[in-house]
């Protein structure tokens, strides 16, 4: 069985007043955080969009750092299609049949064995590590009254954020 390693590692061209953090992250980790900064982008409150109030510099690295991560999960994707395409000898799906019993799709024993090679390998990608060079956001910039950008997603972020 292959271990996938990453051949995309993440690097911005941060502007030079902005601060900048290296370091180790996992893929799932850099997929987490790409999903909380795609959460910056609006909210609702009363059933209407709003959106953050960021200041430039903030929007900047914002989307400096997505820019890194996008190529980071774009080769995530392609390895897992690639490990799909693998475990299922070409077919691009696991083997199925329809349980006589519940007339329900299931797994063949030979589709559980694909599956569980998938899953073994998308596990070893997401748990690969990638040097990653980030913009650094300022803590107080995020966290303004006019900013109701939940806990969970601030501690998602922490690998960005500085005093």
């Amino acid at each position: 069985m292959r271990l996938f390693t990453f051949v995309a590692t993440a690097l911005l061209a941060l502007s030079s007043n902005a601060h900048a953090g290296t370091g180790k992250l996992t893929v799932q980790r850099c997929l987490e955080i790409n999903a909380a900064l795609v959460s910056l982008d609006s909210y609702e409150r009363d059933g209407k969009k709003q959106f953050y109030k960021f200041s430039i510099d903030t929007r900047r690295a914002i989307a400096h750092n997505l820019t890194a991560l996008r190529d980071i999960k774009a080769a995530f994707d392609a390895e897992q299609n690639a490990l799909l395409m693998e475990a299922s000898n070409g077919e691009g799906r696991f083997q199925t049949r329809i349980n006589p019993n519940t007339q329900e799709l299931e797994l063949t024993p030979g589709g559980q064995a694909q599956n569980a090679k998938f899953t073994i390998g998308v596990r070893k990608a997401l748990d690969s590590e990638q040097e990653v060079t980030f913009a650094k956001i300022k803590i107080g910039d995020l966290l303004k009254d006019e900013n109701p950008i939940p806990p969970t997603t601030i501690s998602i972020l922490a690998p960005l954020l500085e005093d």
